[in-house]
């Protein structure tokens, strides 16, 4: 069974001590570090699989959604920490990808999109007039 939370080493800035971290990703997605403040590997362990039994005893499963939706979803969420000029260009680019592989559902977004993705943009520059007359 995969490890929701993990158990990490944080080294203070002095570099002669360290802390115990526990570091996972909350029900709304949000990565979470949380610093035990100690450095006893017994506790921190059974702090690790109560806040993992914690977090499967609310588990959903991950959400289905179209990568349109995603899109949407995403770009209202960012509408006022970016400029608008981001926005436009990460909406773009946005509709380019789902051009590209489809509207597909987000959790099926493998590597393999991504390069194909890269190769859809190359595909579309234009060459300059000059290049095309021969």
């Amino acid at each position: 069974m995969k490890e929701l939370v993990r158990l990490r080493m944080r080294p203070s800035r002095d570099g002669k001590s360290f802390r115990y971290m526990l570091d996972y990703v909350d029900h709304s997605g949000k990565r979470r570090q949380i610093s035990l403040g100690h450095t006893d590997r017994r506790q921190a362990e059974r702090q690790r699989q109560e806040k993992d039994l914690e977090l499967r005893m609310n588990v959903s499963g991950p959400i289905s959604m179209k990568l349109t939706n995603f899109f949407r979803d995403s770009l209202a969420r960012t509408k006022g920490q970016v400029r608008a000029t981001t926005l436009s260009e990460t909406a773009r680019s946005m509709k380019d990808f789902v051009e590209c592989v489809g509207d597909i559902d987000m959790q099926e977004v493998r590597y393999e999109h991504g390069e194909r993705f890269i190769q859809f943009c190359f595909d579309r520059i234009i060459l300059p007039v000059f290049w095309t007359s021969g």
